[in-house]
């Protein structure tokens, strides 16, 4: 799993310095297949368990927001724990993959459209580095 998703330099092994060459600090994705279908199945495994230890289920969360690295990945998820397309939030089109900070963005972004109202709950979910990940339930 880790060789999927690699960036040669720029972390605490080889830090940034003048003499690495710009290219190496660069992510690449070996086999974007097996990145997908890792995510998609440990997302939804986060996702079930956190409804599980919440007590809930799909259909009790109003709204699903997931990391925005991918469209297909969070659709896919989305499908896999039975959340309809209208309540999953997506920001990625107009905002991109913005790293660590697309669910914060996207709750953001979710709240001025349409407010959360008191008693929603909103699933969150992510994957990042080496294809961990985790989610949680939250009430409003």
């Amino acid at each position: 799993v880790y060789g999927l998703i690699h960036i040669p330099a720029g972390g605490s092994n080889r830090p940034f310095s003048d003499e690495i060459d710009i290219a190496e600090t660069r992510m690449t994705i070996a086999n974007g297949r097996d990145v997908f279908a890792k995510a998609v199945e440990m997302m939804s495994r986060c996702s079930m368990e956190a409804l599980e230890t919440a007590g809930l289920s799909a259909l009790d969360i109003a709204r699903f927001v997931p990391h925005q690295a991918n469209a297909r990945i969070f659709n896919a998820v989305g499908k896999s724990l039975g959340i309809e397309d209208e309540r999953i939030v997506k920001t990625i089109a107009d905002y991109g993959n913005s790293s660590a900070a697309t669910i914060p963005l996207s709750l953001s972004v979710a709240h001025s459209a349409n407010p959360f109202r008191s008693g929603e709950r909103l699933l969150l979910a992510a994957a990042g580095a080496g294809l961990t990940g985790g989610a949680l339930v939250v009430g409003i």
